[in-house]
């Protein structure tokens, strides 16, 4: 996603270089969901699949794309700007972020999923912000499997889970920002299954 986003690229050509990539790496056809968006109108209506939209100096983009790989569903999120990102990008960023490691610190067995789902929409709410979609999933041989992290599920979070954490932050003015990470529950707590690196940034070269 980073290597390939450049100024006068469209979406179509930077998700056409991510596809290559995937595919090269599982050595087959690869069946690919998600969402790929640049600019802020795209962005903050947080989803859609990517068009011939060129990319922009000081475009924000969401990059959340799921392959399925012999029957398995995989899954992330990263967000970023094209350059030098603005203070209230930053400030946005910042709270998805909060809001990814504050999961992270809570999850747990027993935790009831209506528990987590309505603490990271009051940590989003807090910094300024709201999501409209949900906080999560699980995923395995579909790509949204149950338990889904939504206000209503009463189910328990369980040893040997494998969820998807995506908080978001959207704003007509600023675009959206939404990062996502597998996370599996442990005995005593859980780990992040692939913590990729975040940065609000995309070099502009």
């Amino acid at each position: 996603f980073r290597k390939a986003t450049r100024i006068g690229r469209t979406e179509l050509e930077i998700f056409s270089e991510i596809r290559t990539a995937i595919e090269n790496f599982a050595g087959e056809r690869v069946a690919i969901a998600g969402d790929f968006l640049s600019g802020r109108a795209r962005t903050a209506g947080f989803t859609g699949w990517p068009i011939d939209r060129t990319i922009e100096m000081g475009d924000p983009l969401i990059s959340d794309l799921a392959p399925r790989v012999a029957g398995y569903w995989g899954d992330s999120c990263a967000s970023a700007v094209l350059g030098e990102p603005s203070a209230a990008y930053r400030k946005a960023f910042d709270a998805v972020m909060g809001g990814l490691l504050l999961a992270i610190e809570m999850m747990r067995p027993g935790l009831k999923i209506a528990v987590l789902d309505a603490v990271l929409r009051d940590y989003i709410g807090r910094a300024g912000y709201a999501y409209p979609h949900h906080s999560g999933h699980s995923l395995g041989t579909s790509v949204h499997e149950w338990p889904r992290l939504v206000p209503y599920e009463q189910a328990i979070l369980q040893e040997g889970m494998f969820l998807m954490i995506e908080p978001g932050a959207y704003d007509d003015e600023i675009g959206g920002v939404r990062i996502e990470w597998m996370i599996e529950v442990t005995a005593d707590g859980c780990r992040p299954v692939e913590p990729f690196d975040q940065i609000p940034n995309i070099a502009s070269s």
